[in-house]
């Protein structure tokens, strides 16, 4: 299945025009049609551009429409009188490189989600991007590896689901994406999604030599509730307090009835990742409790697993087993909750 590739010549859209066509993909993707994922590629090698529109193409769940620039400015134009579904970024560009690249991508993320396309010399560039916003990055020696397909869709569908918890957007699904993906009920990534992106950052940080902190965190009365309805309600709201302090260069997944899974980029020292368990803990504060739920909200608690690659393990199931331990104090939901302290 092909996708289309543009040149990056000026565009004869009017501002009303794209109004209109956003209006038309929006109302269309809603009746669930398979419209293609719009995909600006900002790329300079023109090798490099056609082994991404390959890639691509060969994409069975999903249709795309690439469309090609090969600078910075022709991408801020294009931007300005097209829609997009995401930004695939290439950090050395004829105008464009290292900190000012960066400033482009931190702009464009506001926007969209930005995936970065980067060479082995500039991955600590990739992180900086990712720092400020980026959705992903990809090395451009492991583009015939990675599923650079998937990695597209899930940056597409986790931005929309995070605006969707933040109350920013309408629950419109994107088409062909796999719904077993993602927890129908808070809208988070699924066991098996985030088992796959751990993964992918296990793997990352082996290349790059660097750390990132696995996180559990279960609710421990719901155990005892049987009512599904007010389970889903707790994790529904559990989910959107957690939202709101995971970066996008962070992964969060419901990975039980009861518990989260948290992957943080670039953590590992005992003292940051404390303060990252502390407020972690602190936003699930405003937990909103079911109307009908059987317990008084002081009764409610929640328990945190911790592992750190690669201090605890150097393989994904060793990491996820440490970190369901749940070896940090529980700690109460609510108002007057402390940060728990780690266990040795």
């Amino acid at each position: 299945m092909a996708s289309r590739t543009k040149s990056n010549g000026a565009t004869s859209d009017t501002s009303s025009t794209r109004a209109a066509v956003g209006e038309e993909r929006a109302e269309t993707r809603s009746q669930a049609s398979p419209l293609p994922l719009r995909v600006l590629l900002i790329e300079d090698q023109p090798a490099d551009a056609q082994l991404v529109n390959d890639l691509l193409g060969e994409s069975e769940d999903v249709r795309f429409e690439v469309d090609h620039v090969t600078r910075l400015d022709a991408a801020v134009d294009r931007m300005r009188d097209e829609d997009f579904d995401l930004v695939l970024l290439d950090l050395s560009l004829p105008d464009g490189y290292g900190s000012f690249t960066i400033e482009f991508a931190a702009k464009f993320a506001k926007q969209l989600p930005v995936v970065i396309l980067t060479g082995i010399e500039d991955e600590s560039l990739a992180r900086t991007a990712i720092q400020v916003g980026a959705a992903d990055y990809i090395c451009k020696s492991m583009l015939g590896e990675v599923h650079l397909a998937r990695t597209i869709e899930c940056a597409v569908e986790r931005q929309r689901r995070l605006s969707r918890l933040a109350g920013l957007a309408p629950d419109r699904g994107l088409p062909g994406v796999n719904d077993s993906l993602y927890d129908p009920v808070t809208g988070l990534m699924s066991e098996a999604l985030f088992k796959d992106r751990l993964e992918h950052t296990l793997a990352c940080s082996e290349r790059n030599q660097s750390s990132f902190t696995l996180l559990a965190l279960r609710l421990n009365e719901l155990v005892e509730i049987q009512s599904d309805h007010a389970v889903g309600e707790l994790m529904s709201s559990a989910a959107s307090c957690l939202s709101r302090r995971v970066r996008k260069s962070d992964s969060l997944a419901r990975i039980s009835r009861d518990s989260f899974g948290l992957v943080i980029n670039g953590l590992s020292e005992f003292a940051a990742v404390n303060s990252a368990v502390g407020s972690f803990v602190m936003s699930l504060s405003s937990v909103s409790l079911p109307e009908n739920a059987l317990f008084a909200a002081e009764d409610l608690s929640t328990s945190v697993g911790v592992s750190i690659h690669p201090d605890n393990g150097n393989d994904t199931a060793t990491l996820m087993s440490r970190a369901m331990q749940f070896g940090f104090a529980t700690a109460r939901i609510g108002a007057s909750s402390n940060p728990p302290a780690a266990s040795a």
